[in-house]
């Protein structure tokens, strides 16, 4: 079945999953089907048992919207556009407030190869620097071809704070140079986050180089407060409103410990 977006091009991809702002993926299926345009999926069937557990969601969207094959390499999901696509979602708050429901997992580190990788080369740079995310309101009532999707669109976390999500890298590979990646912990840093991975301790133990202990499998993620300040600084560029201050870390002069001294010195 042919795509109803150019494989190899960013703005493409961009622009068609735009189309699901503001709706939900039976929306737009049936509403193409009606204007005779060429289904991209049924949407009568949800797919729901076949996409279960987590991330069922993103691999149902990228099958039965995208038209893509899910795989398990370790590669950008529009692999000739070097996108990766990420669906995450939201909760609404007793107060009505939209907040992440969880951070954004961005791939298994290899203790052994990331070692002798450098930032801009690395695994982690080639497959996340541009990531289309498709934030969804969570609702467990709800199948996924009726989930609310309120916002779509591209961060790239290099142009946005590459300075900061450089330095929690290299503060994350550092330890596994020292063979000091069982001592690795999510609070290390604080954009880019190395969480744990594997359903028991004794399953999610692997090897380290230059060191004899094993440590627990890590992936990189967005963390849950930074996948926030994503949501609601595409929102607000969306809305035309002044964007917020966190972009002062895209500079190399600027780091946020003196940041947060600066706005308390007048107090202390």
């Amino acid at each position: 079945m042919p795509l109803l977006y150019e494989s190899n091009s960013k703005d493409s991809i961009l622009k068609f999953a735009q189309k699901l702002e503001g709706s939900c993926v039976a929306e737009i299926l049936d509403r193409n089907a009606m204007y005779g345009g060429m289904p991209i999926g049924e949407s009568s069937h949800d797919y729901s048992k076949e996409y279960s557990g987590k991330g069922g969601f993103g691999q149902y969207l990228e099958e039965v919207y995208f038209g893509k094959r899910n795989d398990s390499y370790a590669r950008a999901d529009f692999e000739e556009a070097e996108l990766e696509l990420k669906t995450t979602p939201l909760k609404r708050l007793s107060n009505g407030e939209i907040k992440a429901k969880e951070r954004i997992v961005l791939g298994i580190m290899d203790f052994m190869t990331i070692v002798d990788e450098e930032f801009y080369s690395s695994h982690f740079i080639s497959k996340n620097k541009d990531i289309l995310l498709v934030f969804y309101l969570h609702d467990s009532f709800k199948e996924y071809c009726n989930l609310d999707i309120p916002l779509v669109d591209i961060w790239n976390c290099i142009r946005e704070d590459g300075y900061q999500i450089q330095r929690d890298w290299e503060h994350i590979v550092a330890k596994v140079r020292e063979g000091r990646a069982h001592e690795i912990s999510e609070g290390d840093t604080l954009y880019l986050g190395a969480c744990t991975k594997g359903t028991t301790r004794e399953k999610a133990q692997r090897e380290q180089p230059y060191s004899s202990h094993l440590a627990h499998t890590r992936a990189f993620c967005f963390k849950i407060q930074y996948v926030n300040h994503i949501y609601y600084e595409l929102l607000s560029r969306k809305k035309n409103r002044i964007t917020s201050y966190y972009h002062v870390l895209s500079s190399p002069e600027t780091d946020l410990d003196q940041i947060v001294k600066q706005l308390f010195r007048p107090y202390i």
